[in-house]
């Protein structure tokens, strides 16, 4: 029998000011939420081998390279014997404009932000893995 887990973990601390991606527009910035943002993890494993599949869908207007990057990275560093890597690991986004601008490692996507925002960064790739892990700790059969 699969193993089958879900996660699901608030993209927080988006720093007030910072611009929102999408809508091109400067001036339009982050000062507060209404509805939070956020990342949603689901997990299958096979039963003999052991072998994960993980879909992750964001709240963003889309995944980076960057973020792919991140997460890969900290779940490496934090949790080693996961088992995913770039072959196993798919990260998504819904697209919408709600959110913040700044995490990815290209100018012409951070102008609204304005450039790179590590804050930003950072609360994506938190909730990305956060999420990850609460789908693995909570696979059941």
């Amino acid at each position: 029998m699969y193993k089958i887990g879900l996660g699901k973990t608030e993209i927080e601390a988006i720093p007030t000011g910072v611009g929102m991606l999408g809508y091109a527009i400067p001036e339009q910035r982050v000062t507060g939420y209404r509805n939070p943002l956020h990342a949603r993890a689901f997990i299958v494993e096979h039963p003999q081998s052991g072998t994960r599949i993980v879909y992750c869908l964001a709240e963003l207007c889309f995944m980076t390279q960057a973020i792919r990057h991140g997460v890969l990275e900290k779940l490496n560093q934090d949790y080693p014997d996961c088992g995913l890597n770039e072959h196993n690991l798919m990260l998504a986004s819904t697209h919408t404009h709600s959110g913040p601008a700044g995490y990815s490692h290209f100018l012409l996507y951070n102008m609204t932000a304005p450039g790179f925002v590590t804050e930003v960064y950072d609360a994506i790739v938190e909730a990305i893995v956060g999420a990850i892990a609460q789908a693995i700790e909570r696979s059941e059969p």
